[in-house]
């Protein structure tokens, strides 16, 4: 194999090693409580932003039935996207080895996510469920 030839491929490797690296560290997902909504968000620029006077319902799943995806994209660190459940759909923004999820219920939608760790994430519930002011 030519030097030129060589260099080519192992460049080409090298980037796409570096490139899923950093999606791996930079497209995980989020959430910010706001005056009046939370948003949260997951890989690749997916949003969804709640309104708090939708809200019914914000509880917490130790092992929801993830289903299938209909719509997303998923890594070994996180998965983000539209999934379904027995014909129902609904949104996940989850890291992949962290229980458990809040999930948020509207009228509409239910919105499962969870933080960087067990415990962000029962912060984040605490805090939500505080903001919201559900009885």
């Amino acid at each position: 194999m030519k030097k030129g030839t060589m260099t080519a491929i192992l460049t080409t490797l090298a980037a796409a090693v570096l490139l899923t690296a950093m999606l791996m560290v930079i497209a995980v997902p989020s959430h910010v409580i706001k005056k009046d909504r939370v948003i949260v968000e997951g890989l690749f620029s997916s949003r969804v932003e709640i309104p708090f006077s939708s809200i019914k319902a914000v509880e917490i799943l130790d092992d929801p039935e993830r289903g299938t995806k209909v719509t997303g994209i998923a890594s070994i660190l996180a998965s983000s996207g539209v999934y379904r459940v027995d014909e129902v759909d609904y949104y996940l923004f989850a890291y992949e080895k962290v229980r458990p999820l809040i999930a948020i219920r509207t009228e509409d939608a239910s919105i499962l996510f969870n933080c960087s760790t067990e415990e962000k994430t029962l912060k984040a519930f605490s805090d939500l469920k505080s903001a919201v002011l559900l009885p």
